[in-house]
């Protein structure tokens, strides 16, 4: 569990920096308001959600506001009108996500893909402003720990409790450039306590990115993209980088998510670490004398969130 012990120690160092960090801020701002009739003003809506699609934005809940998170993705489009185009089939995610301030959010899940819950920390580190001080970007961190709770195949194979977590940090830096974009990088570190193979890495790094081009007041088109760093192990070459590409829908009180993608999991390190479908043609992937096929699959899914105002 040492990874899980450093991975709160991360958290809540970040916290306690970024506590102290905004109070000074906040006394240099105010102090700099008093001696100025200019004001800075805080960019605003770089993304409609708290995600671009699978892939967390620079977005918080609102302080006191409880979002409620329903996620689907559906089967295989390839399979048809038998399949219904994939809808016959689907993983489910359920998530609450919750702010505690203007600058930190917690959240849980449950996906019924390998039965897994997760668990969410995100702190807004620096924010784009513009005025009379003007900062180019905004900087959140998010991490994230899944735990998978299916039994494994293999009734002999006896895994601990500390095998089956997985840990993800990420870093999002968002820049909303116009009204009608935004960008943003997002780098990535998931650690895995357990391997399939020997020869298969703990650590997997990746660069995320996703923007957003407004079509009008109420529709967006979203995508994204996630390069993972290569290597010679297997559980590099047997899966893919993924891609999504979707609409963002707001209604209300409602966001609605649209869109396609070649990764079926919905938690960070299923959908950055163990994405086995690709866009475009399958493709034989051979490693130590081991050969496996990557399907040409592509996933339909939405997004929906709902958010409930638990305090003023």
């Amino acid at each position: 569990m040492n990874c899980l012990k450093i991975n709160i120690l991360v958290v809540l160092f970040v916290c306690s920096i970024r506590l102290v960090q905004a109070q000074t801020a906040e006394d240099s701002l105010l102090n700099s308001l008093q001696s100025s009739t200019e004001s800075t003003e805080r960019v605003r809506y770089t993304f409609k959600s708290t995600r671009i699609i699978n892939l967390h934005s620079n977005e918080m809940a609102g302080v006191g506001a409880l979002v409620f998170r329903i996620a689907h993705r559906f089967s295989d489009v390839s399979g048809g009108l038998y399949d219904l185009f994939g809808l016959d089939g689907a993983n489910i995610r359920f998530a609450l996500e919750y702010g505690i301030s203007d600058r930190i959010m917690v959240g849980l899940g449950r996906n019924n893909f390998l039965k897994t819950g997760d668990a969410l920390v995100k702190v807004a580190l620096l924010r784009q402003t513009k005025g009379e001080r003007n900062f180019p970007f905004s900087a959140t961190f998010v991490s994230t720990t899944a735990l998978i709770t299916q039994k494994a195949s293999d009734p002999t194979r006896k895994l601990s409790l500390a095998n089956r977590f997985s840990y993800t940090n990420q870093l999002v830096l968002a820049r909303k450039f116009s009204e009608g974009f935004s960008f943003a990088l997002v780098p990535s570190w998931v650690h895995e306590n357990t391997v399939p193979l020997a020869s298969d890495i703990n650590d997997i790094f990746a660069l995320g990115m996703g923007g957003r081009i407004k079509l009008n007041k109420r529709v967006s088109l979203n995508g994204e993209y996630i390069f993972r760093m290569p290597s010679e192990a297997a559980n590099i070459q047997y899966y893919a980088n993924s891609f999504s590409l979707g609409f963002d829908i707001e209604t209300g009180g409602h966001v609605f998510q649209l869109h396609f993608t070649n990764s079926a999991g919905m938690t960070e390190n299923r959908f950055i670490a163990f994405t086995d479908s690709r866009w475009f043609g399958p493709k034989d992937v051979t490693v130590n004398g081991l050969t496996q096929n990557l399907q040409q699959n592509i996933f339909f899914g939405f997004n929906i969130t709902r958010d409930f105002a638990l305090r003023r």
